[in-house]
């Protein structure tokens, strides 16, 4: 991978909420590490995941991120079920499951893990759920609908607003030529 679609790549995936999948998979590939990034793999993001595209594509290291966090969610969702499969109430065993656990969703990275197609890589697909009601949804598009339409309307207007303005500017025009040829003083020969 040449060095402008790397820093692309780690431009578009960067995330240092997901250090420790990337250096999992880091550590999959063979590859040696510092003592202080084994011991701290948040404040190494940035090594790490420059090392890790010199052994995997952006997909690979999207799709381990997505394993990874399924695998901790699933594991995550087993504790709070009781051996009959029901969500355990006790308080002291339950775990917040609000907090965002995808594997791609972090502040510093984009909204979906892509590579532009252009570019001859594929893009990989975003798995998250809309965050908003579906008829608060219905409601903001309906809204936006009946501006564009607005729009639409006071752009015909203003266009034929500026057709009435420029055919009253030719006629000025005309009137004015004609005042300055009654005006213009002729001359006679004698």
């Amino acid at each position: 991978m040449d060095f402008k679609a790397k820093n692309k790549a780690f431009r578009d995936i960067s995330a240092p909420g997901k250090a420790k999948y990337d250096f999992a998979l880091l550590k999959s590939k063979g590859v040696k590490l510092t003592h202080l990034q084994e011991m701290n793999p948040e404040k190494y993001c940035n090594d790490i995941l420059w090392t890790l595209l010199d052994h995997c594509t952006q997909q690979e290291i999207v799709a381990h991120r997505r394993e990874c966090a399924k695998a901790e969610e699933d594991t995550t969702s087993d504790n709070t079920l009781n051996p009959d499969n029901t969500p355990n109430l006790d308080e002291s065993n339950t775990t917040d499951t609000t907090t965002d656990t995808s594997p791609v969703a972090d502040d510093s990275t984009p909204d979906s893990d892509t590579v532009n197609p252009a570019e001859g890589e594929t893009a990989v697909a975003d798995d998250k759920e809309p965050d908003e009601d579906p008829d608060e949804l219905k409601e903001q598009i309906a809204a936006a609908e009946e501006d564009k339409e607005n729009l639409e309307l006071e752009n015909e207007s203003l266009q034929e607003d500026n057709q009435n303005l420029q055919e009253e500017n030719e006629s000025l025009l005309e009137e004015n030529a004609e005042l300055e040829k009654k005006t213009k003083p002729s001359k006679k020969k004698k």
